[in-house]
């Protein structure tokens, strides 16, 4: 974490820390963040919850993290975008209690099950907008912009239709399909707008 990051966060949090056991937890766990590689100053909310939040410029929330501020204060935070995982304790193993133990590793075990069930669902609903856009596209043909730029015909299975993440229309989609082959997963391979500025 740079100086300036940490001079930020330590005005962020400096007129709570002198009274606030808890404001200091948040303040330590936003430096690990930090620390781990996360360039993040937004809010940190010490609930148990799992929370999605955006680090180092991203447009979406790839980060998230999990931390709990009462008894034996723990957490964990990581990025799917950049695998990135790690546990966090306000003390170290060696000061810890067996039941201070105990209460952190309960902690990390739960927030790794809400990590995994937060996977789950980003997974199935990339499979079903996946779904959604292959079932709206439409054959690609041979006067695609990208077809008549490249002098080439349309491959089958190729499929033309809507990129919502570019939101860019006349899209060459490609079906890619999983080892099951029951879930295609469209990928983009070029649009018309592309193949207009490739050709000036």
């Amino acid at each position: 974490m740079s100086v300036a990051h940490e001079a930020r966060l330590a005005a962020y949090y400096g007129d709570f820390m002198v009274n606030t056991t808890e404001s200091e937890v948040i303040f330590q766990f936003h430096q690990a963040v930090n620390t781990a590689g996360l360039d993040y100053s937004g809010d940190i909310v010490p609930d148990g919850a799992l929370h999605r939040i955006k680090a180092n410029g991203d447009r979406s929330p790839n980060a998230w993290y999990v931390l709990h501020a009462d008894e034996v204060a723990a957490g964990v935070f990581g990025c799917w975008k950049r695998g990135i995982t790690e546990t966090w304790c306000a003390k170290d193993t060696a000061e810890l209690t067996q039941e201070e133990r105990a209460d952190r590793d309960r902690k990390w075990a739960e927030a790794k099950t809400q990590r995994q069930i937060e996977e789950c669902r980003q997974q199935e609903q990339a499979q079903a907008q996946g779904e959604a856009i292959l079932a709206a596209a439409q054959p690609a043909l041979d006067d695609h912009p990208y077809h008549m730029w490249k002098g080439i015909r349309a491959c089958p299975g190729v499929m033309v239709g809507n990129w919502p993440q570019r939101q860019q229309d006349n899209t060459l989609l490609i079906p890619l399909r999983s080892a099951d082959r029951l879930h295609p997963t469209p990928r983009p391979v070029a649009t018309a707008r592309c193949c207009e500025k490739w050709g000036e």
